[in-house]
């Protein structure tokens, strides 16, 4: 079994820092880093979802980056989109800024752990599930068909 590479602090963005990731259609999604931590000797990140969701990187004064993505597509019921990283963000993904954090993000609790991209997957599936709900559900019928 391979050990897991041991990342550093440094090798994650700053928190605050607010990024911008593709999604699967060639839109973008954005989020952010509450904070980072040292778990089992390697480097972790506490990253957060934005509802924001475009087609051009957003002005970083804009509000939606500092909320977070709620969850109630599918089966989600009211959940913020909130996880632990344990590795680097994708070196192709851009980092627009820094923000300053809410109280309520230093606080931010969480117990998930997954990748970077629950955040352009979720945001898009959100998007999709808000704006375009019957081409969503059409579209996994045929995939699951």
């Amino acid at each position: 079994m391979a050990k897991r590479p041991i990342f550093r602090e440094e090798d994650f963005p700053e928190p605050g820092t607010v990024f911008l990731a593709p999604t699967s259609n060639g839109r973008i999604a954005a989020g952010r880093v509450l904070r980072r931590a040292v778990m089992d000797r390697s480097a972790i990140a506490l990253i957060a979802a934005s509802p924001w969701i475009g087609d051009t990187p957003p002005a970083l004064v804009l509000p939606a980056l500092k909320d977070t993505l709620v969850l109630n597509h599918h089966s989600w019921k009211g959940q913020e989109e909130l996880l632990w990283v344990s590795e680097p963000m994708p070196p192709t993904w851009q980092i627009l800024g820094q923000i300053e954090l809410s109280n309520k993000d230093l606080k931010a609790a969480c117990d998930t752990y997954g990748g970077w991209g629950s955040v352009p997957l979720q945001a898009l599936l959100q998007w999709r599930w808000d704006h375009d709900r019957d081409a969503l559900l059409e579209e996994e019928t045929r995939k699951a068909a």
